[in-house]
């Protein structure tokens, strides 16, 4: 084989290399599908609304109620905490706020009141009785 032949066949094995390798990491997909949908969206699909890591119910609340300080965020399902991607060394933590995620233990909850440990909480948001949003009751 002449040098110019192998030269041309060696980039033609490349590029299929490159192709593969874009291909076989679905590469035009995921370049499509971050084109079409914005961040937020994004985060919700991968960390949920209200299950998963409830991303998408903290944002929420962090957004309309404008909250300034950092909040403790409980997770009662086995997922990784998600309070690190709301969290500011600027801020202080607020500890009359919590927002506890994946709650199922409604029998604790009376009406409006939810008791954890010794202390009564406040719902100020709900969200389909799994979610929620609650200030400390002074005592």
């Amino acid at each position: 084989m002449t040098k110019k032949k192998l030269n041309q066949t060696n980039k033609i094995l490349i590029l299929l290399a490159i192709l593969f390798t874009l291909i076989f990491f679905k590469t035009f997909h995921n370049v499509y599908a971050i084109q079409r949908s914005n961040y937020t969206t994004r985060l919700v699909n991968n960390y949920g609304y209200c299950d998963k890591q409830g991303y998408g119910f903290v944002n929420w609340i962090i957004k309309t109620r404008k909250i300034k300080e950092n909040i403790k965020i409980i997770n009662f399902d086995s997922q990784p905490d998600i309070g690190a991607l709301f969290f500011d060394f600027n801020k202080i933590y607020n500890k009359n706020y919590l927002i506890l995620l994946n709650f199922n233990n409604i029998s604790n909850n009376s009406g409006s009141n939810i008791t954890l440990g010794n202390s009564q909480y406040k719902i100020l948001d709900n969200y389909h009785n799994k979610c929620f949003f609650i200030k400390k009751i002074n005592d």
